[in-house]
């Protein structure tokens, strides 16, 4: 079984990251929830609420629908879906013709996980409380490109991400639980409201599989020299010796092959 505590401490240090990294376990049975060390909500909360109290606060939540809104509970897989005439109530927000929300929250347009679970729990990785599902981290821009890239190292794949609009934890979570990939989700205004993102975060879902080969990659492109904080070359500085040998040669070699025509 992995060692989530040491999972954590190694994803704060190689990225640098200004809050804990959650993960997010879904439980097919509400009572498992008396399995683990957490507390519950007492309000009628919203999803990002939650994990923000566990990035920022280290706390273990655990919910059951009646304790997310229904489009929270509907992303993490609590429910089916909403009723239309609450779709078209957020339509009204949100768009000229409020039935644009029909097209919107379709399986198609707005992923979520399959309606199979009774109960979610948000909790520090570094607790060791729960089994994650999911790992879900917050960066900011440069941080989340070094995740992407260290993703690469091992194996190149081109990495495609969404954008829902408003209810972006789909983008992130859903699209993520989905595929089985790793999701990048730009935090929409409610999350910004009630879950405090800030202006400079992106959200990152991650399967639980993938983790070692983000953290081998990580350590590998900090052995290139490719780290954070990035360290800045001045925007009229001669930018060649910013670069590693390899690209610093190979850029002065095709432009004297250009120069001389033996590129040809």
């Amino acid at each position: 079984m992995t060692d989530w505590t040491v999972v954590a401490s190694e994803l704060e240090s190689l990225l640098r990251l200004k809050t804990f990294p959650v993960g997010l376990q879904l439980l097919r049975k509400k009572e498992d929830l008396e399995q683990i060390r957490c507390r519950r909500p007492g309000i009628i909360a919203t999803l990002c609420q939650l994990i923000t109290q566990a990035r920022t606060a280290g706390a273990t939540v655990g919910v059951t629908e009646s304790d997310l809104t229904p489009l929270c509970a509907t992303v993490v897989g609590l429910r089916e879906t909403v009723p239309e005439w609450y779709m078209l109530t957020i339509g009204e927000v949100w768009f000229k013709n409020k039935e644009d929300a029909l097209d919107k929250y379709t399986h198609e347009n707005w992923p979520r996980v399959p309606d199979e679970f009774e109960a979610a729990v948000v909790s520090p990785l570094a607790a060791g409380r729960i089994e994650p599902d999911m790992i879900i981290l917050y960066g900011n821009a440069a941080q989340v490109s070094r995740i992407v890239s260290a993703l690469q190292w091992e194996r190149y794949e081109k990495l495609e991400f969404s954008c829902c609009g408003e209810s972006a934890c789909s983008d992130s979570i859903g699209k993520c639980y989905v595929t089985g990939k790793p999701a990048v989700g730009i935090p929409c205004f409610g999350e910004r409201r009630f879950g405090h993102a800030q202006d400079d975060e992106l959200m990152v879902a991650l399967p639980p599989a993938c983790i070692d080969s983000l953290i081998a990659g990580l350590k590998a492109l900090d052995k290139a020299g490719i780290r954070y904080p990035v360290a800045f070359s001045g925007a009229q500085m001669d930018p060649l010796p910013g670069f590693p040998p390899a690209y610093r040669e190979g850029i002065l070699r095709d432009h004297e092959e250009r120069k001389t025509g033996t590129d040809r």
